[in-house]
């Protein structure tokens, strides 16, 4: 039923003929429905709306230490949210970012700390990135796997592999990785020539985030230019004829989540050897979570994923400020992220729904 039907006094002229406008309008529509309703809970909390809004966007942005932090929240989201968007590309719902992100950031930690008396200095740094690839395409793999030759449901193996893991790494930093002196759950110190070094003296943004713009940059020319990423879509949209050309569906399924939880894994390395400097026991917010409603808001595209991932890396920096400064509840914060990936969700599903109709 078309979207007009619930809306009679809304017409659709521009959709029409213009399926980018509304692949723009839904999405933005969805964020203000979403900030309207944080609003309202900000309200709740007894804060005043204009000045949390204002102490959000300073908080965010109102300094270059502030917009550092930003930044370097964009950096794991945006990796987490390129995660989500290569499964979704192959037709794949991938909500195991987390899982994948927490198996990588152990991977890297490990390599790091464990490898010191053979190989030091940046080449250890490269190890230490590709070891946390490597682990997050294995434990997405897990699931790709299973869905290609079990027909398990990929949504269902990814979350919870998401608590696995998250086990996992707690039992890491509580036993065998445990630093000697530690009041808290946590591995030993990494390196210092081993972290990803600052971009900016006396700023926090550290070059993860190179390593992420290149990496959507790399995504975005492998689904456009490549024959390899053109089947991954076909198997999505028609898995007969990716078939009928003699590719395995199920090689393809299980290749779609390599390479997506390879980025997740790569999110988890930049946080350990970029942020933290060790692996902690919950060091992660909820990126692979966030990551959903940054590829979302996308429309899984891979470069539009930047600005989206600034979006959500805002929200976090801003948020936490505002529950400083104004004494807000920190569960309010975990509300409006959950509104945003909500409705931001809805207002793609709709953009997609729309652009469907106005090809058919």
């Amino acid at each position: 039923m078309p979207l007009s039907s619930y809306f009679p006094a809304f017409t659709w002229p521009a959709f029409a003929g213009n399926r980018r406008v509304g692949f723009a309008v839904l999405p933005l529509a969805g964020i203000a429905a979403a900030l309207a309703t944080t609003a309202i809970l900000v309200w709740i909390a007894g804060a005043n709306p204009l000045a949390a809004a204002s102490t959000i966007v300073d908080g965010a942005f109102g300094n270059t230490y502030a917009t550092g932090v930003t930044l370097v929240k964009a950096t794991t989201l945006l990796l987490a949210g390129l995660a989500v968007g290569v499964a979704y590309r192959a037709g794949l719902v991938n909500i195991g970012a987390e899982g994948q992100l927490q198996m990588g950031a152990a991977a890297s930690a490990a390599s790091a700390i464990y490898l010191q008396p053979i190989v030091s200095g940046s080449l250890l740094t490269l190890i230490s990135l590709f070891a946390g690839f490597i682990a997050g395409a294995i434990w997405s793999g897990i699931a790709g796997f299973c869905r290609a030759f079990f027909k398990s449901n990929e949504l269902v193996t990814t979350i919870l592999l998401n608590y696995i893991a998250l086990a996992f790494v707690s039992v890491l930093v509580s036993g065998p990785m445990a630093a000697s002196s530690a009041t808290f759950r946590e591995s030993e110190r990494i390196p210092a020539s081993v972290q990803l070094p600052k971009l900016i003296a006396g700023i926090p943004l550290h070059a993860g985030f190179i390593i992420a713009l290149l990496s959507a940059l790399l995504v975005g020319l492998f689904f456009s230019r490549t024959t390899l990423g053109f089947v991954l879509q076909v198997v999505r949209f028609n898995p007969f004829a990716a078939r009928s050309q003699g590719w395995s569906i199920n090689r393809m399924i299980v290749l779609a989540m390599l390479l997506a939880g390879g980025f997740a894994g790569l999110a988890g390395s930049v946080e350990v050897l970029g942020v933290h400097g060790r692996l902690i026991d919950g060091f992660s917010p909820g990126y692979g979570y966030l990551a959903i409603g940054v590829s979302f808001l996308a429309l899984h595209n891979s470069i539009a994923m930047i600005p989206s991932a600034v979006f959500f890396g805002a929200g976090i920096t801003g948020m936490s400020y505002l529950q400083r400064s104004l004494q807000v509840p920190s569960s309010t914060m975990f509300a409006a992220q959950g509104v945003l990936i909500m409705f931001v969700a809805a207002g793609t599903a709709l953009a997609v729904q729309r652009a469907r109709q106005s090809a058919g």
